[in-house]
């Protein structure tokens, strides 16, 4: 679950995309939402929902409609409101599709958006909410079934604003996870001898996180068509896990009931850092093409720190210490878009990501029992190598309609089957679909 943490940082370096209207567009352009101007922008600088007042979409990724909403101008305020059906992980991020990196789903219940002028300046704000939990209370217990009592939440506010005539936008947002989790098991099975023995145990364990992160985007056009894009963002984050385990044992092996035990605690601190710096342009090389890149790199830096304490019943206390370390490079990584309008009503967009990585990981520790230390084994992993991502994509516009779409290369390779919508073929035991993902958007006018 550690590493998966550290994954979970590095993949927040490249993706910088949410679930909306237009995150098809965004991903098919080459992951490059710092780059567009679009309505997939409220999501990383809350300000530009001012930019688009009157809007209603929803997003359709494999085969589920993940979001719907939209937001409306009313007086001089813009509101907006998002449904997200999809759930994610606890984790670092603050954008939405974000939350990698934990064994912990979150089901996103809401996210609110505000926009206004102040000044000569738009701001605008996000509320997002995330929670759920479970409880079974049997009595009484079934054996091997345990009772349980469960919470899970999340919340995020992010501000932004743009200044300086549009050119400069920049958001902050800062976010807090927690979840308990309660456990009462009761066990029963034979023994050797066919005596009964039974094993029952409460577990508690709570985990919070805190996270921060700040982002910001230079428009400096060079011309009518050429702007260039400086952007830079920086993520703090860090989380605490807490599990407490004690166990009770009643053996009737031998006659009269023999009571044991044991007890477990285990505490994990860690931290990390994000670091993003980007160069990018946004070129209009004629009415009907455009193209974006963005040139950068990326830094992620990961540190933990394990502890457990474990005492058995009439033996000295155990304790074990990790410390993990990792970092992850990403110098440099290229992100390149184009996008034509073919027909009025129809645009082609094909986009790349290039990333060039580097990572270290680094576990060490050490156990005591009673007065004795004693070294735990050293782990040092290495890694370097290139990293590809290729995107093809369509956008119908009839009106104020638009459907874009991110084509599915089995469908290209296979052909349309019109009853079902998949491919004729079926590879590695599943069919594709003819899109691996649609967004639609209407804008109200």
């Amino acid at each position: 679950m550690k590493k998966a943490l550290l994954v979970f940082f590095v993949l927040s370096l490249v993706i910088a995309t949410a679930a909306t209207a237009t995150e098809t567009r965004v991903t098919t352009m080459g992951e490059n939402n710092e780059m567009l101007k679009d309505e997939h922008n409220i999501w990383l600088y809350p300000s530009t929902i001012n930019m688009y007042p009157n809007v209603m979409g929803g997003h359709v990724s494999e085969g589920t409609f993940g979001v719907a909403g939209g937001h409306w101008k009313i007086g001089e305020s813009v509101l907006g409101a998002y449904f997200d059906a999809y759930s994610s992980y606890v984790g670092f991020g603050t954008d939405p599709d974000d939350k990698d990196g934990g064994n912990i789903w979150l089901r996103n219940r809401i996210n609110l958006f505000y926009g206004q002028q102040l000044a000569d300046m738009p701001i605008g704000l996000r509320l997002s909410m995330w929670g759920h939990g479970d409880s079974q209370e049997d009595s009484p217990q079934e054996f091997s079934d345990p009772n349980y009592d469960n919470s899970y939440n999340r919340f995020e506010a992010a501000f932004g604003v743009t200044a300086m005539e549009g050119k400069l936008d920049a958001a902050a947002a800062f976010g807090m996870t927690s979840f308990t989790e309660e456990r009462n098991a009761y066990d029963q099975f034979l023994s050797d001898v066919d005596n009964d023995v039974f094993r029952a145990f409460d577990r508690t364990a709570s985990d919070g996180s805190f996270d921060f992160d700040v982002r910001l985007r230079y428009w400096h056009e060079m011309n009518e068509k050429w702007t260039v894009i400086p952007h830079v963002s920086f993520e703090s984050m860090s989380l605490t896990t807490i599990q407490k385990t004690p166990f009770n044992f009643a053996s009737t092996a031998g006659g009269p009931i023999n009571t044991m035990g044991f007890y477990d605690e285990y505490e994990w601190d860690n931290s990390g850092t994000r670091f993003n710096l980007g160069v990018g342009t946004n070129y209009q090389a004629s009415e009907r093409v455009m193209t974006v890149t963005d040139l950068g790199l990326g830094f992620v830096s990961y540190t933990g720190e394990e502890s457990r304490y474990s005492a058995p019943n009439a033996t000295p206390l155990t304790l074990r210490t990790v410390t993990e370390e990792g970092q992850f490079n990403v110098v440099p990584y290229i992100k390149a878009g184009l996008e034509g309008e073919v027909k009025k009503w129809l645009d082609v967009r094909v986009g790349m990501v290039s990333e060039w990585y580097s990572e270290e990981w680094d576990q060490s520790g050490s156990f005591l029992s009673g007065t004795t230390t004693t070294a735990a084994p050293n782990y040092l992993h290495k890694a370097y190598g290139p990293n590809t991502r290729t995107y093809l994509g369509t956008g119908f516009n009839f009106g104020d309609l638009h459907i874009d779409t991110q084509l599915d290369a089995r469908f290209l390779n296979d052909g349309p089957y019109f009853i079902t919508g998949r491919p004729q073929g079926d590879y590695d035991g599943e069919a594709g679909w003819w899109a691996t993902q649609v967004s639609i958007r209407y804008d109200f006018n």
